[in-house]
């Protein structure tokens, strides 16, 4: 993946949170209609989606041309196959804004859809805690397809997505200094983006604009692997969660993530993206990287030397005395046999092999070095090279309770983003781990891992 981006048509790459460096990963979706008696499909899609430039350019802009119609199927632009939104104000009064072609932008839209007009397919991977109803992302399978050690898989299908089919669109300029920004909604086979009766609509003096139901989230760093504090983070709006409109204008987080009344809009924001932005789309959270950020970020083969550096250390277990090899990946069933496989103690941070000693009530273990109580969680190392902070990527520390290991920068940096959590909490509270999407300990994020 690293020579791709020496090439000058090279725009940037998006990247799904929580599948730890899988390239692909099984996506089964729902006929067109989405209930239980559409058909499925299965099929393998990417996590990790590099935007480069088109051969011709497909972006599209708001033209003047808009009219009202009591029927969207039968408009002059649905005939004319010409991009256009529609503006529902009742059941029989339709407010049709035209696009226009741009020669001068690529368009990438972003959804759950496969279908053609979409360039990036993503399927949920919510933020869960350790004992949630919904697995991590690295540990799901297609429920009846095989895991990592060939077993078929148990998991159940998930319930309703909640990422939109066409959920947005990214417009890159077509010049040497590529900006892209992100727009809510996608245009869908019909070149149309439809926002319902209750979607929230306004008109502004270049025409209507509006939010889609569950909105499209923008969160930005002032610069990679850097937050802000204290009245520096007061008087600014860098690392706080915001929404972006279908014309790309950004607004404050409405009072709940389907709520009928828009938040405040902010003038001097603009849905540009930057090195280190997110997008968060109901269900699923994508982190954008330009070709100078990847470039200073570790590679895949850096952190492949690293762990198998650290594997031929040989750590052993100090009560089993059996050598442990850390993983790249984890299994989606729990491999609870395997005498190799390090565990973390959470509260203090020892590594040891999975062992009887010190079984304690509520599941807790008591560790046999410092002989304190707290829960085990397997060991994983971190794999994907776009979200570590810093350049030595040596593992010293491991969110709570999820056991990925990396750098302390790393760890530090992703234990302090709040994460918007579905559309039933939606206001940002808690900080997720990037690599499996699971819910960290609020009091201790992250600890620091102690080998024996």
């Amino acid at each position: 993946m690293e020579n791709n981006r020496t090439e000058d048509d090279f725009y940037g790459q998006l990247i799904v949170l929580g599948y730890n460096g899988s390239e692909t990963v099984p996506y089964q979706q729902n006929g067109q209609g989405g209930g239980p008696s559409s058909a499925s499909s299965s099929q393998m899609i990417s996590t990790r989606h590099t935007l480069r430039r088109k051969a011709s350019p497909n972006g599209v802009i708001p033209s003047t041309k808009h009219y009202v119609v009591a029927d969207p199927a039968s408009s002059a632009s649905m005939r004319d196959r010409r991009h256009f939104v529609s503006f529902v104000k009742s059941r029989t009064e339709t407010l049709i804004q035209e696009y226009q072609a741009d020669n001068f932008t690529d368009m990438f839209q972003i959804g759950r859809s496969t279908d053609k007009p979409i360039d990036v397919t993503v399927k949920d991977t919510r933020c869960t805690d350790a004992d949630g109803e919904e697995m991590p992302a690295d540990h799901r399978n297609v429920p009846g397809s095989k895991n990592c050690g060939g077993e078929t898989s148990l998991i159940p299908p998930h319930r309703d997505s909640t990422i939109s089919r066409f959920a947005c669109r990214v417009l890159v300029n077509r010049t040497s200094y590529p900006v892209p920004r992100v727009f809510a909604a996608g245009f869908d086979n019909h070149r149309n983006i439809c926002l319902g009766e209750k979607a929230p609509k306004w008109l502004t003096e270049s025409g209507m604009d509006g939010l889609t139901t569950n909105g499209v989230l923008l969160w930005h760093p002032p610069s990679w692997g850097r937050l802000v504090h204290g009245s520096e983070a007061q008087n600014s709006t860098w690392c706080q969660w915001l929404e972006v409109s279908v014309r790309g204008a950004i607004l404050t987080l409405r009072s709940s993530r389907s709520a009928k009344t828009r938040g405040h809009l902010l003038a001097s924001e603009c849905n540009v993206v930057r090195d280190g932005s997110l997008i968060d789309l109901c269900g699923v959270t994508l982190l954008f990287r330009t070709k100078e950020g990847l470039d200073n970020s570790p590679t895949t083969k850096e952190l492949d030397e690293r762990l198998a550096s650290m594997n031929a250390d040989r750590p052993q277990c100090p009560v089993g005395m059996n050598t442990l090899v850390i993983p790249r990946q984890r299994n989606a069933v729990a491999v609870k046999s395997a005498t190799d496989q390090p565990y973390i103690y959470m509260t203090c941070g020892h590594v040891q092999g999975r062992h009887g000693w010190g079984e304690q009530p509520n599941k807790l273990k008591k560790c046999p070095i410092c002989f304190k109580d707290g829960s085990i969680v397997r060991m994983c190392m971190g794999m994907e090279p776009a979200f570590y902070v810093g350049k030595d990527v040596t593992p010293t520390h491991a969110f709570n309770p999820c056991g990925h290991i990396a750098n302390f920068e790393t760890l530090d940096y992703w234990s302090k983003i709040p994460f918007p959590h579905e559309a039933s909490a939606f206001k940002p509270v808690g900080a997720a781990c990037p690599f499996c999407i699971t819910l960290l300990d609020a009091k201790s994020p992250i600890v620091r891992i102690i080998f024996p």
